[in-house]
Order: C-alpha cells, then structure tokens, then sequence
C-alpha cells in the first residue's frame, strides 16, 4: 500500500470541517495532487481520518473557491485554471492590492508603519518553504489593508487569494526573494512616504511582475 499523501487531522485542535479543508489545499497548493487529479473520497477519508460526510462538507466548501471541480461522469478533480482565469484573477487582485496601498498611505498610524516594517523584516529568505512565504506576505499585505482602515477589502482578497495559492506557490518558490523583497520594500517606502498615488502604482508593477511570473510557469503546475 502506498504511502498517505495526507495527514490525518486533529480533532481537538480546531473546527474539523476546517482542518480538512486546510489539508487538502495545502496538498493541492504544495503539488502533492497536480491539477486535473481525480479526488477520491475513500481515499481521502482513509488518509485523513474523517467520515465521508465531513469530507463531503470541506469538499464543497474547497469546490465554492474554485480549488477543485465536480466533473460530471468523473468526480472531483483538482482545478485547473486557464489562462484567461489567471489574468482575470491578477487583475482584481492589482485593483484591490493597488487601492488599499493607496488608502494605507493617506490613513496609517505610526503604529501601522511600525507593524509593516517588522513584518516585512519577517518574510523569510530563499530557503524557506514557500508556503512559509506566502503565509508571510500575506501577513505584510493584510497589515497594509489593515492601515488602510478598509474592513471590506481582507475578506474579498482571503477568497481570491485561496484561488490563487497554487499557482503564487509555484511563482515564490523559483522567482521568491529577488522579487518579493525589493518589490515590498518600494511599496513600504512609497506607504511611509505618504504618497497615495506612488504607493497604488507600485502595488500595480508588484502584481503585474507577479502574473508575467503566472503565466510563464502556468503549464507546469
């Protein structure tokens, strides 16, 4: 019998529903299960530890953020996006990156700053995990919404960012810190520098690096 490819959760530790759908997506985000693999629910039962109809409930939340499909005739199936969906999704997420750096540079405390330096002192180096780093820069960025003083825009960027875990896996672990770090760091400044329209701009040339990157590795997840 082969190896599980999933740990099998702990109950105690958090809502169970939760913690299955966390494993699956690191495993669909880390590549253990490729894009157009087909999920199946004995399988991941087994592995995780869980009945079919908890599986079934984290299955269908993972299916809303367009992380697998129901495939007619097949099943699920880890989801495989398209090229035009990639640059779709990149661009709302340039809208929204672009706006709350605008709206962090007119509106953050000294306190905020302070925040976003040291979590962008934090965001780890080339060898780390990517997921590590993703989790890190996605720290830094919430921090920048958070200055922003824009309840609204975490909760629409955490969905789009789950949709995009994959690939940005992907595109940190062969393009990280040469472009993360240098790219964070101008936004930093342009934030402190209190200049709105730089800050957008620089958050826009960050994202738009960013999907170049997307579509040059897309073929290869």
């Amino acid at each position: 019998m082969s190896s599980p490819r999933l740990n099998a959760v702990q109950r105690q530790a958090a809502p169970l529903r939760r913690m299955v759908v966390d494993e699956i997506r690191r495993a669909i985000v880390t590549n253990v299960y490729p894009a157009g693999t087909r999920l199946v629910e004995r399988v991941l039962c087994e592995e995780l530890g869980v009945s079919r109809s908890v599986l079934r409930e984290s299955l269908r939340q993972l299916e809303s953020e367009k992380i697998i499909d129901l495939v007619p005739h097949v099943g699920i199936v880890v989801h495989r996006p398209t090229r035009e969906e990639v640059r779709s999704l990149y661009s709302v997420r340039g809208a929204l990156e672009s706006l709350a750096a605008a709206e962090c540079a007119r509106n953050a405390s000294e306190d905020a700053l302070a925040k976003l330096r040291a979590a962008l002192a934090a965001i780890p180096g080339p060898d780390a995990d990517p997921l590590e780093r993703i989790e890190a820069q996605n720290r830094f960025m919430a921090l920048v919404v958070e200055g922003s003083g824009n309840v609204v825009l975490w909760e629409i960027l955490e969905t789009l960012r789950s949709r995009l875990s994959r690939i940005r896996a992907h595109t940190i672990g062969t393009h990280g810190p040469d472009r993360v770090i240098p790219g964070m760091t101008s936004l930093l400044e342009a934030i402190e520098a209190r200049d709105a329209d730089l800050a957008e701009q620089r958050a826009r040339e960050f994202v738009a690096r960013a999907l170049d990157i997307a579509l040059d590795v897309i073929d290869e997840l």
